[in-house]
């Protein structure tokens, strides 16, 4: 939607019926679309008309007027972040959808959609993919950024408003190329972090993580995440014969595709997307 464009307060809550849907759902970005536009038509029994509105900035007048009970023609889904660490976090209305880990990457990354991911955009071989490799090397990913992501809660929860993380992993990476975590480059960037942190006490944090019912690993920012992948990929692919680069859009395109098949009752989120939508409140 248009940033120099908005509908009225009264028109707003009737924007539904110009689409001829039960109901609005906003979303930050154009990237998010096809991720909400696969659960709904998942899980909702009402028709929707997804919008994104260009920033998660941007969905804050939608969440308020949400939650006022002002807009009851509207859902907003959106990335949890680390919204559940904010000590001023409120009860939010059934028609705010935030996903149950970091973000809408974290559901899509799993070991099997990275072998569908690079079985459908490089066409290797199925035999050639193992998914054990996959594993392996999302597993280390995760524990060497363990720290990283706990310094990112901490930071969240206290406003501090020290930059933890970022949106790409290439910084901590071997090199340029590689997408194996250099453990010196993350030593040095968490020593520079405790010195910036002196209420940091990484047992309690882990402690709080848990008693949100969180692993780490859901709580590392999608984005990063996402770029780690990317990375994986294209190297996987490579020494797998496969010549060209994967684009990311390319790749996220294809993570979506994958989630279709995945996204199963043996799925770690499906009960959450179920349970959330199928709560929604649409006016009559």
């Amino acid at each position: 939607m248009s940033d120099d464009f908005c509908y009225s307060p009264e028109a707003e809550d009737i924007v539904n019926q110009f689409y001829s849907v039960d109901v609005m759902v906003y979303v930050e970005g154009k990237d998010d679309m096809p991720f909400w536009e696969l659960m709904f038509e998942k899980f909702s029994e009402h028709s929707v008309e997804i919008q994104e509105v260009g920033g998660c900035t941007a969905l804050e007048p939608y969440i308020n007027r949400i939650n006022s009970g002002e807009l009851t023609t509207a859902i907003v889904a959106c990335d949890t972040d680390l919204t559940n660490f904010l000590s001023q976090r409120l009860e939010e209305h059934p028609n705010i959808i935030r996903t149950p880990k970091y973000a809408i990457e974290n559901t899509m990354i799993t070991v099997e959609n990275i072998a569908k991911a690079i079985n459908r955009v490089s066409r290797l071989s199925k035999r050639l993919i193992k998914q054990e490799d996959i594993s392996r090397w999302l597993d280390d990913f995760y524990s060497n950024c363990l720290d990283l992501v706990l310094y990112d809660v901490h930071n969240a929860k206290f406003s501090h408003g020290i930059a933890v993380v970022g949106d790409n992993a290439s910084r901590f990476m071997k090199s340029r190329t590689s997408s194996l975590i250099c453990k010196e480059k993350i030593k040095t960037h968490v020593e520079q972090l405790s010195a910036k942190f002196d209420d940091f006490n990484r047992d309690l944090v882990m402690e709080e993580i848990h008693s949100k019912g969180y692993l780490p690993n859901d709580l590392i920012r999608g984005h990063f995440l996402f770029s780690a992948v990317a990375k994986f990929v294209n190297e996987y692919s490579r020494k797998k014969g496969y010549k060209n680069s994967i684009s990311n859009d390319s790749l996220y395109a294809v993570l979506v595709l994958a989630l279709e098949t995945t996204l199963t009752e043996k799925s770690p989120d499906y009960e959450f997307f179920k349970e959330r939508i199928e709560r929604v409140q649409v006016a009559a």
